[in-house]
């Protein structure tokens, strides 16, 4: 059951009050009300998009083949390769070896790929890609 209002809260609701009798004479207020507009089709954004997505992607890409060459290193460092599996010692190295270049070359792309979208993330970077994009219109 809602509790009851009493009829003086009806007759306070369409009273006006004065922002300086209720704030002080000590109040600063910033008015921010300019605004930027950008027209754009949506073949454009999503390129924007996709790029930035890319970037992002590009932001954790090396942390599996830094971690795969690491593993590969310290292994081939310190394993005692022994005759398994149908397998030689010299074939098990090999494995191993080639693994470990395989990887850091996968390394090394994952950090070109870094280095070139070092700057190509977050919504500034998409809002100039945009701006970019279009020709800028003059009000009258």
């Amino acid at each position: 059951m809602c509790p009851q209002r009493s009829s003086k809260e009806h007759s306070d609701r369409g009273k006006s009050i004065s922002i300086h009798s209720e704030f002080g004479k000590n109040i600063t207020i910033h008015v921010n009300l300019e605004q930027e507009v950008i027209m754009t089709t949506q073949d454009k954004l999503k390129l924007a998009f996709i790029e930035n997505q890319n970037a992002i992607l590009s932001q954790n890409a090396w942390i599996a083949p830094l971690g795969l060459f690491i593993t590969c290193l310290i292994t081939l460092i310190t394993a005692d390769f022994k005759d398994k599996f149908y397998l030689t010692k010299e074939q098990w190295f090999a494995i191993f070896f080639i693994s470990m270049v395989v990887f850091f070359i996968w390394l090394i792309r994952a950090l070109i790929l870094l280095c070139k979208n070092w700057n190509k993330n977050g919504t500034e970077w998409i809002i100039s890609q945009i701006k970019q994009q279009n020709n800028e219109i003059q009000p009258k």
